[in-house]
């Protein structure tokens, strides 16, 4: 009698241990809750419009014609029946320590009034090559591949022979407007500048 209870308690106790396999769940179990807790950190939130700084980013001396330097700096914009800009600012080109051109950016937070700034600025080199009265056709002002979403240029006989250039583009939320004087004989130095100056305000203008 006492053998067979021996042979049932024994047996109870082997039926009643955990398996090897039960074992090793529950040390991978515990291991798992001892890893610390890693909290997830979101994206930066990207900076206000109104608050970007640009004065180092327009003109970066190896983006110039030989010759062409950077003058004053402002962020007055001026008048127009548009909405002000959430960001504004006008460099001023010198060459020969003359006044010879200059670099305008508007930044909108408004997607549809960057739209309008855009088409307004277009508007306004057609009037540009309307005033030479005949040294320019509006057909001249032609699209500009690989700069923003959209990029338009005229090259326009001055009165005193050389051409001015405009280049108008439109990244995102901003609007480029730049005009080389007739330091530049022909429009590849402008859309050169235009093309590196696209690069550096992309990661600002496009969120």
């Amino acid at each position: 009698m006492k053998q067979i209870l021996f042979v049932f308690i024994l047996f109870a106790l082997v039926a009643c241990s955990p398996s090897e396999s039960a074992i090793q769940t529950a040390i991978v179990e515990t291991q798992m809750w001892s890893l610390p807790y890693t909290t997830v950190i979101p994206y930066e939130t990207p900076i206000p419009y109104s608050v970007l700084e640009l004065d180092d980013l327009i003109i970066p001396s190896t983006d110039l014609p030989a010759g062409v330097t950077g003058a004053q700096i402002s962020n007055l914009e001026e008048q127009s029946n548009l909405q002000p800009a959430d960001y504004y600012i006008q460099q001023e080109l010198s060459y020969d320590n003359n006044s010879s051109g200059k670099i305008q950016v508007w930044v909108y937070e408004d997607i549809e009034i960057t739209l309008s700034r855009y088409e307004y600025e277009i508007n306004l080199l057609n009037l540009e090559c309307a005033k030479t009265e005949g040294m320019c056709d509006p057909k001249d002002v032609i699209a500009v591949p690989d700069i923003g979403q959209a990029a338009q240029i005229i090259s326009v006989v001055n009165s005193l022979g050389p051409k001015d250039h405009y280049l108008v583009f439109r990244l995102c939320n901003g609007v480029v407007k730049v005009y080389f004087g007739p330091f530049s004989d022909d429009s590849e130095g402008i859309i050169t500048y235009a093309k590196r100056l696209n690069i550096r305000l992309m990661p600002l203008f496009c969120r």
